[in-house]
């Protein structure tokens, strides 16, 4: 998909020429990832210093607005690289689709709603999971086709682990407490329906429509139009075939020279055919 076929995207891209929003934007996130990432594994507590807790924030501690979408899930140091590459390739591939002004304003209204929720419903967020989760959405839709190996081993397309985080994303809205977590678990989601709602719904309309015109044309193909469907089966006796009865069945008469079939009803009913010369 191109950048010209999102309805939203196109309105953002008008104001491209006239904003530059942040180049490389993926890149300065993911230098600072590692760094906290680094600072961690020596034991610095990053989430108590970075995470956004709204009491915090509230009394002046306003770098927490911003600083947390450096906290990133991940575990070992092998899996931690693998996060930060690929964090890095997504960010980069939407750029590039959409430009810097565009990328700079999707992600940024992740971060935006995120803040606002945390702050009106007292919820901390203490990793950039539920933003970049709309960053998996986004890539998912404009390049389903694209493989990653799976825990380096297992290929699966991207629309299939898109589909996958977006569920989750709504289960963990479900199972989550409180009314502030759940809007948190669905942020990344909202602001992929936000962006591109428009084109979902004209997707899902135009398979619906292909889906009833298909069902339709089956349907005469099967009434008025039997005439063009091929003939497998017809019985020597009665003539019928398939096409009358889709539960007829048929046999050939080990009997008979040559190869001739029967319905069951006459497979031991009828005059067997010899050859002449026999």
């Amino acid at each position: 998909m191109s950048m010209g076929d999102v309805a939203m995207i196109r309105f953002l891209y008008r104001m491209q020429y006239k904003h530059k929003g942040i180049p490389d934007l993926m890149r300065y996130i993911v230098i600072g990832s590692v760094i906290v990432y680094l600072l961690g594994f020596l034991g610095v507590r990053t989430v108590e210093l970075l995470g956004l807790f709204p009491q915090a924030v509230l009394q002046g501690q306003i770098w927490r607005l911003v600083s947390f979408i450096f906290l990133l899930p991940v575990g070992s140091l092998l899996f931690a690289a693998f996060v930060f590459y690929f964090y890095y390739l997504v960010g980069q591939s939407l750029e590039q689709e959409w430009g810097s002004f565009v990328f700079t304003v999707y992600y940024f209204v992740n971060v935006l709603l995120t803040v606002i929720i945390s702050l009106i419903s007292g919820t901390p967020v203490t990793s950039a999971a539920s933003v970049n989760l709309s960053l998996f959405l986004a890539f998912g839709y404009l390049y389903p086709d694209f493989t990653i190996l799976l825990f380096m081993i297992i290929p699966i397309k991207m629309k299939y682990l898109a589909v996958f985080y977006g569920v989750y994303a709504v289960y963990q809205a479900v199972v989550v407490p409180g009314w502030g977590g759940k809007l948190m678990a669905l942020v990344g989601v909202i602001t992929f329906l936000l962006f591109f709602y428009q084109e979902l719904w004209q997707w899902l309309s135009s398979r619906f429509s292909a889906q009833q015109n298909r069902k339709k044309f089956q349907q005469s193909r099967g009434g008025r139009n039997d005439h063009l469907r091929v003939i497998r089966h017809q019985c020597e006796v009665c003539k019928r075939t398939e096409l009358d009865d889709p539960n007829l069945e048929f046999r050939y008469c080990s009997g008979c020279d040559g190869y001739h079939e029967y319905c069951l009803e006459h497979l031991n009913q009828h005059v067997h055919i010899k050859d002449s010369q026999s």
